[in-house]
């Protein structure tokens, strides 16, 4: 498995894990610590179900579509939207390529993409409890490590040699992804 795409790949890492254990505010707190590190952080979330949208019908973006537009690319002198129709799903790896002005992609979900991962169980979702027997995603081979409350599935992550955090250690999280990733914080390169 590759876990690192081509050299000229931007570096992406993954937070997985089922609905309700934590991704969300998990990603926000380590795009924000490795933003404050000096890192140009990108980011993308899955979304699993069809018909988001961010398209605001009556706006001329919206009128765009409307009317046929297939890709649509809103720019003002701050920020730069697309806004595309697929037929298919986009595939992570293409995503991934587009993002080329950032130091690091964070990702929440793809669970199935291969990518070097943190597999996220907690306590506070039933599920989660369910799952603690067989933490499958933290064994799949693409998972590095666990961020979990639920000690059964720290143990497990020892057992099979890989990492484990607690959900509040954002600092700890964040030096494993500069460390997995082979990132260089930006203003300590040597001359």
């Amino acid at each position: 498995m590759d876990q690192s795409a081509s050299a000229d790949t931007t570096p992406a890492f993954a937070f997985i894990g089922h609905s309700n254990s934590g991704k969300t505010t998990l990603v926000v707190k380590v795009i924000a610590e490795l933003a404050a590190r000096g890192y140009r952080v990108g980011s993308i979330k899955h979304h699993g179900h069809r018909g988001f949208d961010i398209d605001i019908p009556g706006k001329d973006s919206w009128r765009h579509t409307q009317a046929g537009s297939v890709h649509t690319v809103i720019a003002s002198p701050d920020k730069v939207a697309s806004i595309r129709q697929t037929s298919v799903p986009a595939e992570l790896p293409e995503l991934i390529a587009t993002m080329t002005d950032v130091d690091i992609i964070v990702v929440e979900g793809f669970k199935h993409a291969g990518l070097r991962a943190l597999a996220l169980y907690r306590s506070g979702n039933e599920k989660d409890l369910e799952r603690a027997a067989h933490p499958e995603l933290l064994e799949s081979e693409s998972a590095l490590g666990a961020v979990t409350d639920i000690e059964r599935v720290a143990t497990r992550a020892d057992e099979l040699g890989k990492a484990s955090f607690p959900f509040d250690d954002c600092a700890g999280i964040c030096d494993f992804i500069e460390s997995s990733c082979g990132l260089i914080r930006p203003g300590t390169e040597s001359i």
